[in-house]
């Protein structure tokens, strides 16, 4: 799951619904602007990898989840 807008909101409830792993693949850092978008961010979570602070959030939510993450840009087919 790349962490666009729609897909940071998507990954709550997956777990939720019992998804077994995600992985998240993202190479941005949190901004400011990000903090909007992305309710599950804190604000000391600025500069820090968004698949860092998303993996430790969902591991918080649901231990049962196995999350990896890849922290590059997606590539488009």
């Amino acid at each position: 799951v790349g962490l666009g807008r729609l897909e940071s909101h998507l990954s709550f409830p997956l777990a939720a619904l019992g998804v077994a792993s995600l992985r998240l693949i993202d190479g941005d850092r949190i901004e400011v602007s990000n903090l909007n978008a992305m309710p599950s961010i804190r604000p000391e979570d600025v500069g820090r990898l968004k698949v860092a602070a998303l993996a430790e959030q969902l591991c918080a939510y649901c231990q049962d989840l196995a999350v990896s993450y890849v922290d590059k840009r997606p590539r488009s087919c």
